[in-house]
């Protein structure tokens, strides 16, 4: 898993797709439009999110640390 290391691109599509539906939503007021957006929107904040605690999972068990491990899954309350 050497590729982890320094991945600040971990999360590049969700960002950017973050960002187009905030874009969308300033170009339109049509709530049945707008709703949409904005769950896809939140869609996409929940899974930067998500992968980041999957991350430091990673790196945690590569860095032979249990605590980190139990630590990020704990947070999320699982």
């Amino acid at each position: 898993m050497e590729f982890l290391k320094g991945c600040s691109c971990k999360s590049a599509a969700e960002q950017k797709a973050r960002a187009t539906y905030e874009h969308l939503m300033t170009l339109t007021d049509d709530k049945s439009i707008l709703d949409p957006l904005n769950f896809l929107r939140e869609r996409e904040i929940v899974h930067y999110q998500r992968f980041g605690e999957c991350l430091e999972i990673v790196q945690g068990i590569q860095s032979g640390s249990k605590r980190r491990v139990f630590s990020a899954s704990m947070r999320s309350g699982r």
